[in-house]
């Protein structure tokens, strides 16, 4: 069973994708950006992948001018490097005075050390014109490892996936197919008034309108009373 184990331990490690080789001590003047064009966050120690790697970081830290204390963050550093086996140190300068600070980020002098003293390194700094807030760090060593630059490498060029616009894409349908035509909009125009027949009423003759008024007369006398029917007599003689 113990064997069985071990078995399967060995064979994990041997198929395991990338395995840490070696570790990076900080200083505490050291923030981190990212690891191999991906964002990370380390204080103390960072775990390597053997083969070559590559740095972001900051230098943070303070000096004292003209009597008040002033903080220092410097431009982004870009460090590639190879690491094997071992143990790494990372060395950042003393900065005390203004003009060091100003000379860094012109040109950062940075030292990783080994057992066996510094190694080879390439440094570069990443710059951003404009405005700094909501910087993409990730995106821009993406682009900046498409480049030549001293410390780019570009298989880390894909650790940031930009988005592309893609324009439209007209599908024609199937052959046979049948789709429906597009119909043009149609004006609606209000229907013009619809002419009705109208009766042409001639005027009526004299003789025809006193036969009415007479008619007239003749009704409502029948319907008087007496009295009404003299009064209506005595009013008309």
């Amino acid at each position: 069973m113990n064997q069985l184990f071990t078995a399967v331990v060995f064979s994990v490690g041997l198929t395991s994708p990338m395995l840490m080789a070696s570790s990076l001590t900080l200083p505490s003047t050291a923030d981190i950006i990212a690891v191999n064009g991906q964002p990370i966050k380390a204080e103390n120690t960072l775990d390597l992948a053997e083969g070559v790697n590559q740095l972001a970081l900051r230098y943070t830290g303070s000096y004292r001018d003209r009597g008040s204390m002033e903080r220092f963050e410097s431009e982004v550093v870009i460090i590639r490097f190879n690491a094997e086996n071992t143990s790494y140190q990372l060395v950042l300068p003393n900065i005390s005075q203004a003009k060091q600070a100003s000379r860094f980020n012109q040109q950062p002098k940075i030292v990783i050390n080994s057992a066996s003293g510094p190694i080879a390194i390439q440094t570069d700094v990443l710059i951003k014109n404009g405005l700094q807030l909501g910087r993409n760090y990730q995106q821009e060593l993406a682009a900046y490892n498409q480049t030549q630059q001293g410390a780019a490498v570009s298989q880390f060029a894909s650790a940031y996936a930009v988005a592309v616009p893609v324009a439209p894409v007209s599908i024609a349908p199937p052959q046979g197919v049948t789709t429906a035509a597009t119909v043009a909009p149609v004006s609606l125009v209000p229907p013009s008034p619809i002419a009705t027949s109208k009766s042409v009423v001639e005027p009526k003759t004299i003789e025809q309108d006193q036969a009415e008024i007479r008619e007239m007369l003749d009704y409502w006398y029948s319907k008087a009373n007496e009295n009404t029917k003299a009064e209506f007599k005595q009013s008309i003689n």
